[in-house]
């Protein structure tokens, strides 16, 4: 597990429920900096969905927004996917399952937070036609590991659309 120092929260800003995602297309022999590449397809949604997906095989993912953090504290969160992901929370990488991941296992990481908004950034890249599956949870002070609510994913923004 990876520890980091508090993280601040963000300035009091606008944010409407969900995420925002991109969808990219290639062949990655390891996950790719999505950030750098032109996506194919991009909307929101409520949390990280793989069924945003363009296609099943060849194909990178990139979730982005903020995690209303409940109260300060260490919090520690555990991803599982079928194929490389990397899980980034403001500029810290928390957990990278990429090279040498053997997909479908956990891995973990922590960080402490200061109550309020914090960005992430969540990729996903994967080549092969196996089962897609990605899955990520928390745990953290009065939260029992579990998967994240819904309402924990906001973005910043100030238009009241609902997520796609």
């Amino acid at each position: 597990m990876l520890k980091h120092a508090r993280h601040t929260a963000l300035p009091a800003t606008p944010v409407v429920s969900g995420i925002e995602w991109k969808a990219y297309e290639g062949a990655y022999p390891w996950l790719p900096d999505l950030e750098t590449l032109q996506p194919v397809a991009s909307g929101t949604a409520e949390r990280p969905d793989l069924a945003k997906r363009t296609r099943d095989d060849n194909i990178g993912l990139l979730f982005s927004g903020c995690l209303n953090i409940p109260q300060d504290g260490d919090y520690t969160f555990f991803l599982e996917a079928d194929t490389g992901a990397l899980l980034r929370l403001h500029d810290a990488t928390v957990i990278d399952a990429d090279f040498g991941y053997p997909g479908g296992q956990e891995a973990s990481g922590s960080i402490r937070f200061q109550a309020g908004l914090h960005p992430f950034r969540l990729f996903y890249a994967r080549q092969t036609k196996f089962k897609p599956s990605l899955n990520l949870s928390w745990s953290g002070p009065g939260v029992a590991k579990g998967v994240i609510p819904n309402e924990v994913f906001q973005r910043l923004g100030n238009s009241q659309a609902e997520p796609k």
